[in-house]
């Protein structure tokens, strides 16, 4: 069984930091989103993430204020997470992308990220911080 242990900021929402490819990433784990998305730059998810394939350009998103806004979908081939205790590797990652910066998190996960592990939020006195296991490397 693979764990990995993800420490969560001092804050009363599940946030946390990853690496990718060397590059800092300030992540809210949204156990109420229906869709990951992508909400810091557009060019640094560009830079990040060449490989990402254009699946569909009117995808609708409520929950940043007013109706819904139309996001461009994309589908990240492996989308590896590098936290302080291991790596969690995502194949085939689909990640909703805004046109600009539109929250203080670079990107939000949904629940489906961890999907088929385990995840442990556990905030017991001295400790923050999201425990994955899975039976599986990817």
């Amino acid at each position: 069984m693979k764990t990995v242990v993800i420490q969560l900021s001092n804050n009363t929402r599940p946030i946390f930091m990853i690496d990718i490819d060397d590059i800092p990433l300030t992540c809210l784990y949204d156990t109420g989103a229906d869709i990951s998305v992508w909400t810091g730059s557009y060019e640094v998810f560009n830079n990040l993430f060449p490989n990402a394939v254009l699946k569909d350009a009117k995808y609708s998103i409520a929950g940043f204020g007013g109706s819904g806004t139309l996001y461009h979908l994309y589908v990240i081939p492996e989308f590896c997470m590098h936290t302080e205790t291991g790596d969690y590797t995502i194949k085939n990652f689909i990640v909703a992308v805004s046109n600009g910066v539109i929250s203080k998190f670079d990107l939000i996960l949904c629940a489906g990220v961890f999907g088929k592990s385990k995840v442990t939020i556990d905030k017991t006195p001295g400790k923050s911080e999201i425990i994955v296991e899975s039976d599986r490397d990817v």
